[in-house]
């Protein structure tokens, strides 16, 4: 049996990340960015998942870099109902760019504990076109080195001692 070919695919992707300087591809619906139903959701995160299968490099991927983490992560990336995606960014701090697997969120509590549970340092609203510090239900925060604390959307900090 021979091993399906995603490179097609990714080469759309490989064009997108050039263009863009990441993505976040879901291999049953499309671009997440262009994905209508989406648009008028009130939440959407996009949280980082799996952090041992990203795959880090110095140059933009390839086609070929696409097509070869598709295939290793084939049976995540088409399991049935989820929003689990392909995901591309450009880290300036570190100067490299990224493939990782990303999970979809329609809840922000949800978006934050998977953020939180996969330690990330954000996550990224789709809708407002920026990121957030990852927080948990009540947990130190490394990036905002607070303590915060989840009543829903309410954040409210106070200060480590």
């Amino acid at each position: 049996m021979s091993l399906p070919s995603y490179l097609p695919l990714a080469m759309t992707l490989e064009a997108i990340h050039a263009q863009n300087g990441g993505l976040t591809w879901n291999l049953k619906r499309g671009n997440v960015n262009d994905i209508a139903e989406l648009k008028c959701r009130p939440f959407i995160g996009i949280v980082s998942v799996r952090p041992k299968l990203c795959r880090l490099r110095q140059s933009a991927p390839t086609a070929r870099d696409f097509e070869q983490f598709i295939l290793e992560n084939e049976a995540r990336l088409t399991a049935s109902d989820t929003w689990l995606c392909v995901g591309s960014w450009y880290d300036a701090e570190h100067r490299s760019h990224c493939l990782d697997l990303s999970q979809v969120c329609f809840n922000h509590r949800k978006a934050h504990e998977l953020g939180f549970k996969y330690r990330q340092d954000s996550i990224y609203l789709l809708n407002e076109k920026r990121s957030e510090i990852v927080i948990g239900p009540t947990t130190y925060s490394r990036a905002a080195k607070r303590k915060v604390f989840i009543s829903g959307r309410l954040l409210s900090v106070s200060l480590m001692p």
